[in-house]
């Protein structure tokens, strides 16, 4: 839920219900389930396998060490930062206990299963936390506070293998390090998200078709492929402004936008669009411009 701010990740408005935390549980064990059966010939996952289990006991390494290598990479990833010898400590405890059961292959991998299964439920995957400063003014953020900081911004998702290896390297607050690596990730698609999530909340078009929508009875041209449309259109509007850093006020007069043929014909009274694949379309009347004359923004 969106607070005060209008968006639905603000940190003062979050909080984990109990229900919900069952089903991060339930959801955690699925995913383990179903990546990491106990037997398989898919080579997707089995390569998912091999990230995963990239260290086995052998005659020169003990299934404690092995477990240790793994799970300092698991953590690094699910807790986007490298991990304490404290946290370590505490999986290689609950490996320990699941490991004295079976002391073979299977039980190694069953216990190794159950530490990914507790990473997926730890408050530092599900929430981004960052370092307390005793600081009362304005301070630096590390590297992998500000990798993730991005990351979660421009693609509402964690930080990759390379965002992630800058903030090892500790370049990653150099300016031209940092340039670069916004510049990779404006043009990864993951960055759609910057018109689906982040412009359709600060903009309120992500209402559309669910808390606001007409009667379908009396409106029967307002299909959900419709609406669905209509949020594309603003969502594929903003991103282009991004992606090819538009000047910020081609925001209220930009002479184009996107549209499909149900969009173009409902909305746009254009018979020129086909098929139900969204496009850039230039604009060529004057009563239209920028995404305040959006079905979208003009609907809420």
């Amino acid at each position: 839920m969106a607070g005060a701010s209008g968006f639905d990740n603000s940190a003062n408005t979050l909080f984990l219900q109990t229900s919900l935390m069952s089903r991060y549980i339930a959801a955690a064990e699925r995913v383990v389930s179903t990546l990491m059966p106990d037997a398989t010939v898919n080579p997707e996952l089995l390569s998912i396998r091999k990230r995963m289990m990239i260290a086995y006991p052998d005659r020169h390494t003990t299934a404690f060490e092995a477990a240790e290598i793994v799970v300092r990479q698991l953590l690094l990833r699910t807790y986007r930062r490298p991990s304490t010898p404290d946290e370590v400590q505490r999986y290689l405890r609950l490996f320990g206990s699941v490991y004295h059961v079976d002391s073979g292959e299977k039980g190694y991998e069953s216990a190794i299963k159950q530490c990914i299964q507790a990473a997926l439920i730890s408050p530092k995957f599900l929430y981004r936390i960052e370092s307390d400063s005793k600081f009362t003014k304005p301070y630096r953020i590390n590297s992998f506070e500000l990798a993730s900081r991005l990351s979660y911004f421009l693609w509402a998702s964690m930080p990759d293998d390379e965002l992630l290896n800058a903030a090892i390297n500790g370049d990653f607050n150099h300016p031209e390090v940092l340039a670069k690596q916004i510049g990779r990730m404006v043009k990864d698609s993951k960055s759609d998200t910057l018109g689906s999530l982040f412009a359709a909340q600060w903009l309120g078009f992500g209402l559309l078709g669910n808390r606001i929508r007409l009667d379908p009875i009396d409106n029967p041209w307002c299909t959900d492929s419709l609406m669905q449309s209509m949020r594309d259109e603003s969502a594929l509007f903003f991103v282009s402004l991004v992606r090819d850093n538009r000047p910020i006020e081609d925001l209220i007069n930009a002479p184009y936008t996107f549209m499909n043929e149900e969009l173009s014909r409902e909305i746009y009274g254009m018979d020129s669009v086909r098929g139900a694949k969204m496009r850039q379309v230039p604009l060529n009347d004057p009563r239209r411009a920028g995404i305040l004359t959006h079905g979208s923004l003009m609907a809420i």
